[in-house]
């Protein structure tokens, strides 16, 4: 029978077993400094030096095995090949945390169960690895180093009397030699993972991937070579949490932006690479964080969204959601980069053409970024005007969901407008738009004209032919569109289209506009308590 409160032998996991490790501090914080490089180093002498470091980091390991035969190193070993799932790998755990330098094979061992075949060894082998490497093994202020960058020339010509020394720089190189290519192994793992056809896999691998990236340099730019790959991943979940995970990468690491955006480019532009993928990598760089003091990253976008454009232009293959999710970057993107005006003017007719041809959201897009253009160059504004003004009768802007981006562009567009007459011709048409659509659209309208006339008491004397603000239209625009002039005949003191809504829609009506003429300034009432 056995005792009460005691356990078995046999029922002891490698879990409940406390590690005794011989030393508080990492590996890496007892490493001797390397001596002083005393010139390059010929092959014969990295092959000899390798050799030598070799056989003396096995007998380190030699030494540490023959001193650790107590029962807890005992039991952990038998699991390694006898216990469960969970058990190896906390056995496998144990080891490395006790003594990295001398368990290589072990760290081994753990790694080639990161495999697709191996099920949900697999899984769990990920976890594991990824805490051990980012909080015990790796060095978090460098990279490993191999051992061909070490000063050998100078460690060839130590003399006997420092033959302790030498020993131990000769095992640390040699470790971290080996260390680096046990790392690189694991990176390489989680990759082919990342390929599996298991959904929660591949979730599984390239969040690995990311939390390694972001917790240590080793290896960063392979493994985000491999993040970015995966935004070319048939699932659209798997792309999806690519970008938060890029996105997550620079918020923490903000002076990544341009590594990422350079690898983001070479992803671009692949030969094979599927209309999906980049898609959804011009909607990560479209989310880019930028600010003045980022104005480089902001002139680099720029230029890759040109030679983006460029390259689908010169190819007729102009997708609408690929376009619109282009402007938007750009649009995003301009404010912050010292642009050259001449490297754009080249692209401005294509705009147009959009503006004209394409969905609406891609030409609202097309329009937002010719507005940019316009204000920060001050060049020609009027084919913009045009173009803002015919978009007032687009049928697709009763049922756009961007009604409030639309608005918002035409409030800017006509406040930095300083023809009065033309700024008419536009408050008339939105009066007149505002008759037809829905009344949320409909009481938008009727705050931007509120707002406007606020800003240009110019307006309140709406009594001009509004066809002169538009009479002349650049030669380029007769290929899109036909002229459109609106007639505003002399009305005392009330706007003609006020009244009609005042007709119609009374409430409403008298919530933004005074039923008396007397009162100048279209103002939105307050609602009686």
């Amino acid at each position: 029978m056995k005792a009460k409160g005691r356990k078995n032998h046999k029922d002891i996991s490698p879990s409940e077993i406390e590690a005794e490790p011989e030393s508080t501090k990492k590996w890496y914080e007892d490493a001797p400094k390397d001596p002083k490089n005393a010139g390059q180093h010929t092959e014969q002498i990295l092959i000899e030096l390798k050799e030598e470091a070799r056989k003396c980091h096995t007998a380190e390991v030699n030494n540490y095995n023959s001193k650790k035969q107590n029962a807890n190193t005992q039991w952990m070993k038998s699991m390694l090949s006898k216990g469960t799932i969970s058990d190896k790998i906390a056995a496998h755990t144990l080891l490395i945390q006790e003594n990295p330098m001398c368990n290589l094979e072990t760290l081994r061992n753990l790694i080639g169960l990161v495999k697709v075949s191996k099920k949900k060894e697999c899984i769990a082998a990920m976890g594991t690895l990824v805490e051990l490497f980012l909080s015990d093994i790796l060095i978090p202020t460098r990279k490993l180093k191999p051992f061909h960058q070490r000063p050998l020339s100078a460690l060839k010509e130590m003399s006997s009397e420092v033959s302790g020394k030498r020993r131990k720089l000769l095992v640390y190189w040699y470790f971290e030699d080996q260390l680096k290519e046990i790392y690189t192994s694991f990176v390489i793992a989680l990759n082919s993972v990342g390929h599996d056809t298991v959904e929660s896999n591949k979730d599984k691998a390239v969040t690995s991937m990311y939390k390694l990236l972001t917790g240590n340099p080793e290896q960063e730019k392979n493994l985000l070579s491999h993040i970015v790959n995966k935004l070319g991943d048939p699932s659209q979940k798997i792309a999806s949490k690519v970008i938060y995970c890029l996105q997550q990468l620079l918020y923490k690491h903000p002076n990544m932006q341009k590594v990422v955006l350079n690898e983001i480019e070479k992803f671009l532009f692949r030969a094979n690479i599927s209309k999906r993928a980049q898609y959804y990598s011009l909607c990560f760089l479209s989310q880019y964080h930028l600010s003045h003091e980022t104005s480089e990253v902001a002139k680099k976008l720029i230029e890759v969204y040109f030679a983006f454009f460029k390259s689908c232009v010169k190819t007729g293959d102009i997708d609408s959601r690929m376009m619109s999710a282009l402007l938007m970057g750009l649009n995003r993107a301009y404010p912050y980069a010292k642009v050259d005006i001449s490297k754009i003017s080249e692209h401005i007719e294509t705009m147009y053409r959009l503006v004209h041809l394409a969905q609406f959201t891609t030409s609202l897009q097309a329009l937002i970024l010719l507005y940019q253009v316009c204000d920060f160059e001050s060049c020609e504004v009027s084919r913009f005007y045009n173009a803002l003004y015919k978009k007032l009768l687009d049928p697709s802007l009763l049922i756009t969901t961007h009604k409030a981006m639309f608005l918002s562009l035409l409030y800017k567009a006509l406040l930095k407008d300083n023809q009065v007459n033309r700024i008419k011709a536009f408050v008339k048409r939105l009066l007149q738009v505002s008759l037809y659509v829905q009344a949320d659209f409909a009481c938008g309208i009727l705050y931007l004209v509120s707002q406007l006339v606020g800003k240009k008491p110019g307006l309140l004397t709406l009594t001009l032919e509004a066809s002169s603000a538009f009479s002349l239209f650049d030669a380029d625009e007769k290929y899109f569109a036909k002229e459109d002039t609106i007639e505003v005949k002399e009305e005392p003191d009330e706007i003609i289209e006020v009244c009609n809504f005042i007709k119609i829609y009374t409430e409403v009506s008298q919530f933004y506009f005074p039923r008396h003429t007397g009162e100048k300034v279209l103002q939105p009432k307050k609602f009686r308590k």
